[in-house]
């Protein structure tokens, strides 16, 4: 008979060298769990109540623990400044006391801030020194996340191979401790990192194989992930009700669960089916509510998502003003935290804006998103920029704007890519032959979706 897994003992209660009593590893727990559904005041009162414990009452060990803990919570918010100098008190303490396995919890921490402001170099050199930490200490867990953490960098440069390669290694490790929970969660970050080559099928095999897992275990938050990502892969092949279907169970579980950061997601990614069905009355409320949500977690990368998401729905709806104003509160943000990679598109988008409003700023604005886009390999966002610095210089040369435009067409290969160059072309030109070819390629693009922007280009190129 197979016998039950034991748990493992943990000491719910501490006593500090002054004699003062406090449950810290059971409300440390407790935190945890709360976190999961983004219940953030209870969580900061419970880790703002240990370390000033611990401070007063315990002794060094508990003490970097606590920092570590306070430290995480202020990295989940976004609140990177008042995050790292408690990571980096924690992390000499733990140094003092020769602790290799808390150094190299502290350098995953730190390593996620430079992640997440976008300063790829320093991350991996964070996580690396994160990962010698660990397996100096003999700690399998600490290596499984490094690996998982120096795989996300390498995603984010392009560098697939390598963030495959890690992803590998962190499953192998995953694997040998049994830990059901973390082999699928690792099968579905490497299924993200297929999505990126382009390779949706196995992307999607990725994704259904972490879904399977996530149901037998009952992870239901990882299950809630993994609908998400399903949904991704439809939405961007324009299988908008199957992707909605998706966004639709991953809500449901989240407000069974009383997840508000789930529940944030897929109202975000539900808003998002809609401005593709060419709905922005019905993608408005769920815009709103996505900002409110996240506003409400003061989770200031979220905020940024949402003002962005809110801003292509106001301009839908023709308020151009409005949608500007989202976007320059969405670049603020982008610039605090350094995220690049919502940058490049938040500064695209508000440089199409002013252009259409006559303002010549839009140039220098559509320049910067380009150089970005290409630092952080976003195509899709480079490509639009750089089209729309081609129209800029159309407006003095028209030679030049087309000359710029056609230099497009081999650089950039994907079909929509391809659609919006040469309709821009037949713009330019009048050339009908180019509009054929740009009809011909929306059609195509229809055939495989049902985003509402090809059926609408498509008339627009038929008048």
């Amino acid at each position: 008979m197979k016998r039950a897994a034991a748990f493992q003992p943990i000491r719910l209660w501490m006593i500090a060298p002054d004699g003062a009593p406090r449950p810290y590893q059971l409300l440390s727990r407790i935190a945890e769990v709360r976190a999961l559904t983004g219940q953030w005041p209870l969580v900061e009162e419970i880790h703002r109540g240990n370390l000033a414990w611990a401070r007063r009452a315990a002794g060094p060990a508990v003490l970097a623990d606590a920092l570590l803990m306070m430290g995480g919570f202020h990295l989940r918010r976004g609140e990177y400044q008042q995050a790292e100098p408690l990571l980096r008190e924690a992390l000499g303490i733990f140094r003092g006391l020769g602790d290799r396995r808390g150094v190299g919890r502290a350098w995953g921490d730190i390593g996620a801030i430079r992640q997440r402001q976008g300063d790829f170099p320093a991350a991996l050199e964070a996580f690396e020194n994160e990962l010698a930490e660990s397996a100096a200490a003999g700690d399998p867990t600490g290596q499984l996340y490094a690996h998982g953490n120096m795989a996300i960098i390498h995603f984010y440069r392009g560098e697939y191979p390598e963030a495959l390669a890690r992803f590998e290694r962190r499953l192998a490790l995953a694997r040998s401790l049994g830990d059901e929970r973390v082999i699928g969660h690792t099968i579905g970050n490497m299924g993200v990192v297929h999505r990126g080559t382009g390779d949706l099928d196995r992307a999607m095999e990725c994704y259904r194989q972490d879904c399977a897992i996530n149901r037998r275990t009952g992870d239901r938050n990882g299950t809630a992930v993994a609908l998400g990502n399903i949904g991704i892969i439809y939405l961007s092949r324009g299988e908008l009700d199957q992707a909605a279907a998706c966004f639709a169970e991953k809500l449901a579980i989240a407000e069974s669960m009383g997840d508000r950061i789930g529940l944030k997601s897929a109202v975000g990614y539900l808003c998002l089916v809609e401005c593709d069905l060419g709905r922005p009355g019905a993608a408005l409320p769920l815009a709103l509510r996505h900002l409110a949500l996240a506003e409400e977690l003061g989770e200031k990368k979220s905020i940024a998502e949402a003002l962005g998401d809110l801003a292509g729905v106001h301009a839908m709806l023709g308020a151009d003003g409005t949608a500007l104003a989202c976007l320059d509160r969405a670049v603020a943000i982008d610039r605090e935290l350094g995220l690049k990679y919502y940058l490049c598109e938040h500064l695209g988008d508000a440089a199409g804006l002013i252009w259409d409003a006559g303002d010549a700023a839009a140039g220098a604005m559509a320049a910067e998103a380009a150089a970005i886009a290409a630092e952080v390999t976003r195509d899709d966002v480079e490509h639009g920029s750089l089209l729309l610095l081609a129209r800029i210089a159309a407006a003095k040369d028209r030679a030049e704007g087309v000359r710029l435009t056609g230099e497009l067409a081999a650089r950039f290969p994907g079909d929509e890519e391809q659609a919006l160059t040469v309709r821009q072309l037949f713009e330019l030109t009048g050339d009908q032959v180019q509009r054929r070819r740009a009809l011909e390629l929306y059609r195509q693009l229809q055939e495989k979706s049902q985003k509402y922007r090809y059926r609408q280009a498509i008339e627009e190129l038929s008048r």
